[in-house]
């Protein structure tokens, strides 16, 4: 191949122009191209009918702009078809500066004769002694091609960019260059950067300079033998298909030039981060023991590579289950340092992962996911592999990421390199003992979601090769596939996929069917009938919401996680990304910037006193949110009496309909009750009034209050009636559990912008969120079935209450977290109504409220 290319030559001149200061506000490649195409035209009669030549500014990129009285020096080369007119060429362009016209905006200055170049005086120019396994292409003008279809605008890969090379050389020599082997090396285009600009032509009036492509570093690593001297030919000769404004111009180097590392001698970059990183940790006691001069410390001391990250502590937190989760916090200075690499990374690696890669990506969310399923189902993919990695994040192994790092990160951005392999590699204190992490991605690195999806690229890649569809968020993925036998084969070819980056399935999680059984993906439900449901009837089942119940407490963030402390103890630690709703049951002290970070992640916070009385709700803004609340002003405002006594009827009819169920499910034998309920329920047609309406309500709950009463068979949680304020066990625990119910209601009500204080059955007045309550009343039952189950198993006792001096019952502390533990699980069980929980049946309930308003139908009421 290098006698192939020793046998090249072709013919360039350079010249020195003076800008004269009348074109200093256009990029002067524009410029020089309207010299080079009015030269051509002059001779050849038109800029088309000559034969293509290169040309480009020295060493400056297609934006550089000449200030006024200053020089630049251009090149111009004639190869192929164009050698033979080179000396032609150059006499025109001297004669053209001879017109005064041509030369009142720049002066030629100087310009050498034509010379010849061969590929070996080229290659002489180049030290290669510099060369390793990595080279640097700089493109500084636009390197144009088609961009690939579902990958970012710089995607280019070994076979793309080869193609780019080889044609442009073929056409310009009129030759067949040599193929190359495209398995010796990797063409990384994750440090370019996509650009254009538009600027009035200047031999055109009225006409656009358009100019775009890809400028920036492109690293080829590998064996380089056989691809090298493309890469020397195309740093005079360029490479890409257009010719006109210097595309395809870089500057070479047989080395390695690094893309990161300059950012940690630049005090004004590390001290920005350390700025944000304070924004965000609200940890007065923290905040104390901040040593203002860090960013001094921390520059001096990865430049001198002494930096090292210290164990990460460790501590343990209650699950809902009883179990208890590890939870990892990096220290502050290392969180600064993990910062700076995630934004400096980010960009970067972001443009190298697939678009089936829905998670943790900036714009990219379940929406995406719903329009990808949405046109896979339009395109026949009938049958689903639904699936996850199992343990996925502790699974990680370090010397399989570790060499993906080294692929993508540029060989002589050492310290980057170095400090990631810090990171990864983090030991953890457990028990008051340092360990060595062997395997797995710390939780609490701000840097694990990014490397995650850098992981699990590999199987992105090799899945999507075959005719299907994935779509992956994090862990979790789904493949649709055009039949059963695909399907079952791409199981297995997933499962190996993922054994050689040593990752499993999750089986328990695994299966495959076809899409008329419905499934559900990302907290959507996607129904049986092929078709995909418009609006999610479930909640994310990655977010759930966060109880906060010791008093006293301070809640705040940090790292990306909303921390619970009290008395500089951690109480909770929960990736912001995982929260639902923040609901705070007593008294204690929330910071700004949480609150900040909440509203961002469109998280609702909800206060209420320590007896569960609700106060109000903090909730994301915005305009749709506007919007929608004065639509259902609006709309509400317009309905008649008779038209708001029938939704009301509606709630009541479900209520009853529920106790009913209720009482049938635990085999009640009472034939009286029954008969009342059901009597009562034949009468609510026939209400002629919201009194009449509330008197029906009102009579069915005094019954079926008596029979929880009766069913009651723990002496000292019976009660006399009901009431809110009646002095008994019984009815602070209803009350306690209607009031998590209602503020649960309340914020996702205002959180769909709907006006909660415009109900149906409930009185409007006093400030009274009626529409909630209203929501509330079908629910009711929910919370009565699992006291009765709690206080006849003895879950909860006597002494999990304690009597105030007004004679009123209060949980213990002890007892409060015991009952929301249960509480939390009993209204996320996902057995209640079918596979749904009464949580998501809740959210569905607000959502059928914001869809009769939006498409004017009736209001759908939950029933059991």
């Amino acid at each position: 191949m290098e006698e192939f290319f020793n046998g090249l030559s072709w013919k360039k001149f350079s010249c020195i122009l003076e800008n004269k200061g009348k074109l200093s506000n256009y990029p002067y490649i524009v410029v020089v191209n309207s010299i080079v195409k009015e030269v051509s035209a002059e001779l050849f009669g038109s800029f088309e009918n000559s034969p293509k030549i290169v040309f480009h500014i020295k060493g400056r990129n297609f934006n550089f702009k000449l200030k006024p009285s200053t020089s630049v020096t251009i090149e111009i080369i004639f190869a192929g078809k164009a050698i033979d007119f080179a000396g032609d060429w150059h006499n025109a362009f001297i004669k053209y500066f001879e017109n005064p016209k041509n030369s009142r905006n720049n002066s030629l200055l100087s310009c050498t004769e034509v010379e010849e170049i061969s590929y070996p005086m080229l290659k002489y120019c180049y030290d290669f002694s510099l060369l390793k396994e990595e080279v640097t292409l700089n493109f500084l003008n636009p390197l144009s091609f088609t961009p690939k279809r579902k990958h970012s605008r710089t995607f280019l890969n070994n076979q793309m960019f080869f193609n780019l090379v080889k044609k442009r050389y073929d056409d310009i020599f009129q030759v067949d260059f040599p193929e190359v082997d495209l398995n010796k090396f990797f063409v990384n285009s994750n440090y370019l950067s996509y650009t254009e600009i538009k600027k009035p032509s200047i031999s055109q009036g009225g006409s656009l300079n358009y100019i775009n492509g890809c400028v920036g570093n492109l690293y080829i690593k590998g064996d380089l033998s056989e691809i090298l001297p493309y890469l020397i030919l195309g740093a005079e000769l360029h490479i890409g298909n257009r010719f006109g404004y210097g595309y395809g111009y870089y500057l070479f180097h047989p080395k390695s030039i690094g893309f990161f590392d300059h950012n940690f001698s630049n005090y004004n970059y590390i001290e920005s981060v350390f700025i944000e990183a304070m924004d965000e940790l609200d940890d007065p006691d923290v905040h104390k023991e901040i040593d203002k001069n860090l960013p001094s410390i921390l520059q001096e001391e990865i430049v001198a590579g002494l930096y090292s990250p210290l164990p990460v502590e460790t501590f343990t937190i209650p699950k809902n289950n009883g179990e208890k989760r590890i939870i990892e916090k990096p220290t502050f200075r290392d969180l600064v340092v993990q910062k700076m690499l995630y934004k400096m990374l980010y960009k970067p690696l972001e443009s190298s992962f697939e678009y089936e890669s829905i998670g943790f990506r900036k714009g990219l969310g379940r929406d995406d996911a719903i329009a990808r399923i949405n046109f896979a189902i339009s395109k026949g993919y009938s049958y689903i592999i639904e699936s996850d990695v199992e343990d996925f994040f502790p699974s990680v192994d370090h010397e399989i990421l570790m060499s993906i790092v080294k692929r993508i990160i540029p060989e002589s951005d050492i310290i980057t390199l170095g400090l990631l392999e810090k990171f990864i590699k983090t030991k953890y204190v457990e028990n008051g003992n340092v360990k060595i992490r062997e395997r797995g991605l710390s939780l609490g690195m701000p840097l694990s979601p990014l490397l995650s999806n850098l992981y699990l690229d590999a199987f992105d890649e090799a899945v999507k090769q075959y005719d299907v569809i994935l779509i992956r968020y994090a862990d979790d993925f789904i493949i649709f596939t055009k039949d059963e036998e695909s399907a079952y084969s791409l199981l297995e070819f997933a499962e190996n996929s993922l054994g050689e980056i040593k990752l499993g399935l999750n089986k328990a999680k695994t299966s495959v069917k076809h899409i008329s059984q419905g499934f559900n993906f990302l907290g959507y439900n996607f129904s049986g009938d092929g078709s995909v449901s418009e609006i999610s009837t479930t909640p994310n089942p990655f977010r759930k919401p966060l109880f906060i119940t010791e008093p006293y407490v301070f809640v705040g963030v940090s790292g990306g996680r909303i921390e619970v402390r009290k008395d500089k103890n951690v109480l909770a630690s929960v990736p912001i990304n995982r929260v639902s709703d923040v609901l705070l049951l007593e008294r204690g002290a929330i910071s700004t910037q949480c609150i900040k970070n909440c509203i961002d992640n469109n998280i609702p916070i909800s206060f209420t006193l320590n007896s569960g009385y609700y106060i109000t709700t903090i909730k994301p803004d915005s305009r749709s949110y506007y919007d929608m609340s004065s639509k259902h002003g609006h709309y509400y405002y317009k309905l008649s009496e008779a038209e708001r006594l029938s939704v009301a009827i509606e709630f009541v009819n479900a209520k009853i309909k529920n106790n009913l169920t209720f009482l049938k499910k635990r085999r009640y034998s009472e034939k009286r009750v029954f008969l009342e309920l059901e009597t009562i329920l034949s009468k609510l047609q026939e209400a002629s009034s919201l009194d009449e309406l509330r008197g029906l309500e009102g009579k069915a709950a005094r019954i079926f209050f008596g029979v929880l009463n009766e069913l009651i068979l723990i002496p000292e949680f019976k009660s006399v009636r009901r009431g809110r304020k009646e002095p008994d066990r019984l009815n602070a625990l209803l009350n306690y559990g209607y009031y998590l119910l209602f503020s649960r209601i309340n914020a996702l009500v205002r959180a769909q912008g709907l006006n909660p204080y415009l109900g149906f059955l409930h009185s409007d007045i006093n400030n009274y969120e009626s529409l909630v309550a209203d929501i509330q009343e079908p629910f009711r039952i929910f919370v009565d079935r699992l006291i009765l189950r709690l206080v006849n198993n003895k879950s909860l006792v006597a002494d999990d209450f304690v009597q105030s001096d007004n004679g009123r019952f209060y949980f213990t502390g002890e007892g409060r977290k015991k009952f929301l533990n249960f509480y939390e699980l009993e209204f996320t069980n996902t057995t209640t109504f079918g596979e749904s929980s009464i949580y998501d049946m809740v959210y569905v309930q607000v959502l059928n409220i914001k869809k009769w308003l939006n498409e004017g139908s009736s209001i759908a009421v939950i029933r059991w």
